[in-house]
């Protein structure tokens, strides 16, 4: 299961929202969310709780965090997957730069994202999901969060690309993109772009919509594989709009593994 590192966020002010057990557990202050297990296969024995966010030390109460449950026996795997499935009692609201990603904490106190499990969020915000294969040995409770997100958007002119070709882009993260370090201090954002090595008639145009804008006095070079495992940086110009917080380039391929990256230059 591919996991990834990322600071964990503390308010100062502490927020009472409760404490105890949920989905059937006794309680003596109200949790605002419910937790269920779907899907169980038969025969396997399998739970999930509500736990309440000012009960971990730190305390987890504070915007990013939305809510929390624990999961036993810990270790489990499962055959087939099962649906950890948060009830919220007020709905879940998103901003365009924002996403709603699983996690735990470690020994260190850090969140560990689950990119591998992505979570679903109903039309009206109160439910969210997500599928689990396994519950974690050491780290069993899971942690519901909203985290920036980096939106992509490619505009194709007509005719541009090859005869029967739709072409399309993902926003990835540094841990899902090919040959890179699980950390760099320069990294912005990365793009799979495919089909990968598609050659196009005239420049096509990504457009990275970054959750926050991008330093002054500091510019961003593209970057692609250099054919030997590693990146290389690019001469294709990025410019910068929108309070710095859009990025925009033209290129005129999709790179043979079809990712690009952008990082901050290197500091003055």
């Amino acid at each position: 299961m591919r996991k990834y590192l990322v600071l964990l966020c503390i308010l100062a002010v502490a927020v009472l929202v409760g404490c105890g057990g949920g989905g059937g557990g006794s309680s003596t202050t109200m949790i605002p969310y419910k937790v269920s297990l779907e899907n169980v296969p038969t025969g396997v024995t399998a739970h999930a709780t509500a736990k309440a966010l000012n009960s971990f030390s730190p305390s987890l109460v504070g915007n990013d965090f939305v809510a929390a449950a624990t999961c036993t026996p810990a270790g489990t795997t499962f055959t087939q997957a099962v649906k950890l499935v948060f009830t919220m009692d007020n709905a879940i609201t998103l901003n365009d730069d924002e996403m709603l990603v699983l996690g735990h904490l470690n020994s260190s106190g850090q969140v560990v994202l689950l990119e591998d499990n992505p979570v679903t969020l109903s039309a009206d915000g109160k439910t969210a999901s997500v599928q689990l294969t396994e519950f974690d040995g050491t780290y069993n409770d899971y942690i519901l969060l909203i985290v920036p997100s980096t939106k992509i958007d490619l505009t194709v002119p007509t005719g541009a690309a090859p005869s029967g070709v739709t072409p399309t882009v993902e926003s990835k993260t540094l841990e899902d993109t090919p040959d890179t370090p699980g950390n760099y201090p320069l990294y912005v954002a990365s793009v799979e772009c495919l089909p990968a090595g598609t050659t196009f008639s005239q420049p096509v145009t990504l457009t990275f919509h970054l959750s926050t804008a991008m330093p002054d006095g500091r510019s961003l070079v593209l970057y692609e594989p250099n054919g030997s495992g590693g990146w290389a940086g690019t001469d294709v110009e990025v410019s910068l709009s929108d309070g710095r917080k859009t990025a925009t380039v033209n290129v005129d391929h999709f790179t043979s593994n079809g990712f690009y990256m952008l990082w901050l230059d290197q500091a003055p």
